[in-house]
């Protein structure tokens, strides 16, 4: 198309990878084209730190939450799983997906290096890219929904010790099911939508529709509500129910020297763990939410924050919650393990004095 433009000083187009195809034997052209987020003509990520920072977040969400669900239901007893196992368990294959997200990203942006521009069209447009697309929707809302089931279940447990809901395993794996099949019917939704949804996932190079920028994609208003919206009223729900919690191991911490000791400090332990994860996972959904409300009133972020929300925000949390959750757990135990022989011998002198006394 710019055979014979010898002369051209000045194009103005409506993708930036016609820019890409400028011939540079004809001088420098100014193309004036709208502005990618994250995107260049040479990388998908075209921010060289990010581009690696995505392998090692990737690496740790997917690893580290593969060896969750391991070490939490194939080394211990099956049959008989606690409800807070079965909800931690699916968190981590909630965001064990948003690690295959990330690694099909970072995958695809080393396949493209150098020449990304030429490909933009058909990679946004492939079966692949819709498919990690609705693989991050799917993880960003079922992780979000299983957080808050977590905390729910620790507040009826610690409030109530001996509640049913924490002997019976069938509500908490029908609430399992509800979470899974609501988040994928919001991340499926897009695909058997109207015009309204038309190149939902196709969109943007990253595969996900996120409502960061003034630029009005397609279905934009659907996913303000579903990540800026929704996200908001779950996590407000989660703020309620850390408070609640919080003042009950205040209020259990007095009274740590019953009889029920021991499970008392394990619901403690457990409860200061679910606080970490929630802490971390509305430090990954707040700057989201932030953005995403400024961009609706006009206000318009810089390419940069943009890139380090979609890398390394969006996704920390799930390469996070595997080390709060599994790691924090095997150190407890281990810690446990170590004190044992010191009370074995402990329990050994008090025997000796007893008989020492009694000859």
């Amino acid at each position: 198309m710019f055979d014979g433009l010898i002369s051209i000083e000045h194009l103005r187009v409506d993708s930036y990878t016609l820019c890409c195809a400028q011939p540079k034997t004809v001088g420098k052209i100014q193309c004036t084209a709208p502005v990618n987020e994250i995107s260049s003509c040479n990388n998908l990520i075209d921010i060289p730190f990010l581009s690696t920072l995505i392998w090692y977040i990737a690496l740790l969400a997917v690893f580290g939450n593969l060896f969750g669900p391991f070490y939490r239901g194939f080394l211990r007893n099956t049959q008989n799983l606690a409800s807070f196992v079965i909800y931690s368990i699916n968190l981590s294959i909630a965001d064990f997906l948003m690690g295959v997200y990330m690694f099909t990203i970072a995958g695809a942006n080393l396949k493209f290096s150098g020449r990304y521009g030429f490909e933009d069209e058909g990679w946004r447009h492939s079966h692949i890219c819709t498919v990690v697309g609705v693989l991050a929707t799917l993880s960003s809302e079922a992780s979000a929904l299983f957080v808050l089931l977590i905390t729910i279940d620790r507040i009826i447990i610690i409030r109530d010790p001996l509640s049913s809901l924490k002997r019976s395993n069938l509500v908490s794996k029908i609430m399992t099911g509800t979470v899974w099949a609501i988040s994928l019917f919001l991340s499926l939704l897009p695909l058997f939508g109207s015009d309204y949804f038309e190149n939902y996932y196709s969109s943007s190079g990253i595969c996900i529709s996120l409502p960061l920028s003034v630029y009005r994609k397609p279905g934009w208003e659907y996913s303000m509500a579903l990540f800026v919206g929704a996200n908001f009223l779950i996590f407000i729900a989660i703020c309620v129910g850390q408070l609640v919690i919080f003042a009950t191991v205040v209020r259990m911490g007095v009274n740590v020297n019953s009889s029920h000791s021991a499970q008392r400090r394990r619901e403690i332990n457990l409860a200061k763990t679910l606080v970490a994860v929630a802490i971390t996972d509305m430090l990954c959904w707040i700057p989201v939410g932030v953005i995403g409300l400024l961009t609706f009133t006009g206000i318009d972020v810089t390419t940069q924050v943009y890139a380090w929300v979609i890398v390394v925000v969006l996704p920390i949390n799930s390469a996070l919650n595997p080390m709060i959750y599994t790691f924090s757990e095997i150190l407890r135990r281990r810690g446990k393990t170590d004190k044992q022989p010191i009370d074995v011998k402990i329990n050994m002198s008090k025997a000796r004095f007893f008989l020492d006394k009694r000859r």
